[in-house]
């Protein structure tokens, strides 16, 4: 009996069981803690990809305007966020939905401000201090998930208090201004640039001129007469992408495609004196087709139709050059859209204005001599007919960016060139001269394309009298040469109310300002600009 329990003192057999069976413990809770801190690592990154998305989507709508805060709420209702984590008293994925009411998972503030370094908290003084709910000012949106709490093993043995822990996620997002992309390579010099915009604010006045009215109906005249140091006046180029030279401009303007996109934090400018290439490839957009744009693929490609009214006072009779090169008449027998009453001088330009003492406004213009010289007496001008209530969803109504019409108001050109378009009687009434507002598609034959053809009706086939441009503080930035990134104040949608125009050395367009991009745009660029919101925390 000694002799066995000597044997079994000195045996080492199964020492690693009973080592094992101590550890035991040890092991599972070390495994349990891996297992809470991947579970937590997990929920976590669900928590900050749900914040993440909802910061996003409200971003995307802070656009200045008014109702942006309102209309980020509703967006960011519409996500359905997962986050995979055992609630208490669950054991599946919960799902967290924004809505604006207090208790939500998703606590959101719309900020003024952040601070300026990233290694700077966003504390609840910040956050107090620089809350807005007016959706002008808001400029970033702060969103703090917090879900319920995530269910733990190591710690519900540990103590009843560690049963579960908080998770949270912060992002912070803003809305660094629109992208426009397949515009017309075109800006124009901000025509109420001084030079000094950090006492001026030309940026912000602009906009506001645009919301209150001030363009509805006002003409400028650009020139292209300082293509190395443009100002209020002046019209210059984008950056086309695909290559280089007038042949290439000459198609981008003649497709309205840039093929390049562009942000208001900058755009790249091409200078160049290449009129040629100008009057060509923006004369397609009222069918008249030179140089090496005459051809039949050119002529008879979608891309390039006329647009639906072409009503321009071109001589008739003109044979082929009737087609090609803009011709207006000069004896009364047609009219083109005209100038303003009141024309001032801007730099190298020209625009409409007020003149007090003769009681002229700077949408007024010669409304009745446009209408007898194409229409014929008696004087039928359609005034009443297009200024309509605002919201009225009939072709003809106008496009004035607020609903009450001033006393008075003169119809912008574009409007009448819309209610032109709007009665098939109007596009097919032969002015004096002969000429007619649809393209011509008979001898001398322009073009045989039916621009009426319902194919031509969806977003892809945008209006070929509107081009769109970048709007740049010229003056105030000093521009001389080539730049690139240069800050732009908005993007706008303009009327052509004549073809590129060269009268001895003036060489110009004549437009009208019918949308804008900021709080008091109408919406109708949304085609071709869209708001692209970042994560900056």
């Amino acid at each position: 009996m000694n002799s066995i329990a000597k044997t079994f003192r000195k045996s080492e057999e199964g020492y690693i069981l009973i080592l094992g069976l101590i550890l035991l413990p040890v092991f599972l809770l070390f495994a349990l803690l891996i297992i809470d801190v991947g579970r937590g690592n997990n929920a976590h990154a669900d928590l900050q990809a749900a914040a993440d998305a909802v910061a996003l989507t409200g971003a995307r709508e802070l656009d200045g305007r008014d109702d942006a805060i309102t209309r980020a709420k509703v967006a960011m209702a519409e996500l359905d966020n997962t986050v995979n984590m055992l609630g208490t008293g669950s054991d599946s994925s919960i799902e967290l939905t924004y809505a604006d009411s207090a208790g939500n998972e998703f606590a959101v503030t719309f900020l003024t401000d952040i601070p300026d370094s990233d290694n700077t908290a966003i504390t609840t003084t910040w956050l107090s201090s620089y809350a807005t709910t007016q959706g002008a000012n808001a400029n970033f949106v702060y969103v703090r998930a917090q879900s319920r709490n995530l269910a733990t093993m190591f710690g519900s043995l540990l103590s009843p208090s560690a049963e579960s822990v908080p998770i949270g996620a912060v992002a912070v997002a803003t809305n660094p201004g629109p992208v426009a992309c397949n515009v017309t390579p075109i800006f124009i010099c901000n025509p109420f640039d001084d030079g000094n915009s950090t006492t001026y604010g030309a940026d912000e006045d602009f906009e506001a001129r645009f919301a209150a009215g001030d363009f509805y109906g006002r003409l400028f005249e650009m020139h292209l007469d300082n293509p190395t140091g443009p100002g209020p006046g002046n019209f210059g180029f984008l950056r086309v992408g695909g290559g280089n030279g007038g042949n290439v401009l000459q198609n981008a303007l003649a497709a309205g495609d840039a093929r390049a996109c562009f942000t208001t934090d900058g755009v790249d400018t091409e200078p160049g004196q290449t009129w040629g290439p100008v009057e060509t490839g923006i004369n397609t957009h009222f069918g008249l087709y030179a140089g090496d744009l005459n051809k039949a693929e050119i002529i008879n490609n979608p891309i390039f139709r006329p647009a639906r009214n072409v009503r321009m006072a071109q001589t008739q009779g003109g044979g082929a050059n009737e087609c090609k090169t803009y011709s207006p008449v000069t004896d009364g027998s047609a009219m083109a859209l005209p100038q303003g009453d009141n024309m001032v001088a801007i730099t190298g330009g020209l625009m409409s204005d007020d003149d007090a003492l003769n009681g002229i406004d700077f949408y007024d213009w010669d409304i009745d001599g446009y209408w007898i010289a194409n229409y014929g007496d008696p004087v039928t001008n359609p005034t009443s007919a297009i200024l309509k209530p605002a919201n009225s969803v009939i072709l003809a109504d106008n496009t004035y960016p607020k609903a009450a019409l001033p006393a008075g108001l003169v119809p912008s050109r574009y409007d009448v060139h819309r209610y032109e378009i709007s009665q098939s009687s109007l596009l097919n009434h032969a002015a004096l001269s002969g000429e007619i507002g649809r393209p011509q598609t008979a001898s001398p034959q322009c073009t045989t394309l039916d621009v009426f053809n319902s194919i031509y009706d969806g977003p892809e086939y945008r209006e070929r009298r509107t081009i769109f441009a970048a709007v740049v503080n010229c003056r105030d930035h000093n521009m001389s040469g080539a730049t690139t990134d240069l800050p732009s104040v908005g993007f706008v949608r303009m009327f052509l109310t004549k073809p590129a125009v060269q009268d001895g050395s003036d060489k110009y367009l004549s437009l009208e300002i019918i949308d804008a991009t900021g709080p008091g745009g109408s919406g109708s660029i949304d085609e071709l600009v869209r708001s692209e919101s970042i994560l900056v925390r």
